[in-house]
């Protein structure tokens, strides 16, 4: 049976070794950046979808867009200031 270690199985754990070993390429941070961001987009879309949908009530259609509109803000306001780091040689 092979043994999974979790840290050797997933992206987190590769972006990780890769920042330690300063490896990071423009590439890498923008997809990191974008998955991560994704991830918040159908979190919160679905958190809206779920509150709407047991409660009926229309105010989490307000709650949703307005939490949107500030994980929108919040995700330009960051990727524009996310930049891998440069190594100094």
């Amino acid at each position: 049976m092979l043994e999974r270690r979790s840290e050797n199985t997933s992206l987190a754990g590769a972006t990780r070794l890769d920042r330690l070993k300063l490896l990071e390429s423009d590439f890498g941070c923008w997809l990191e950046t974008v998955c991560d961001y994704l991830f918040y987009f159908f979190l919160l879309v679905g958190m809206t979808n779920g509150q709407l949908r047991t409660s009926g009530s229309k105010a989490y259609l307000l709650w949703g867009a307005l939490l949107l509109l500030g994980a929108l803000a919040s995700f330009l306001a960051l990727g524009w200031q996310r930049q891998p780091r440069r190594r100094t040689s």
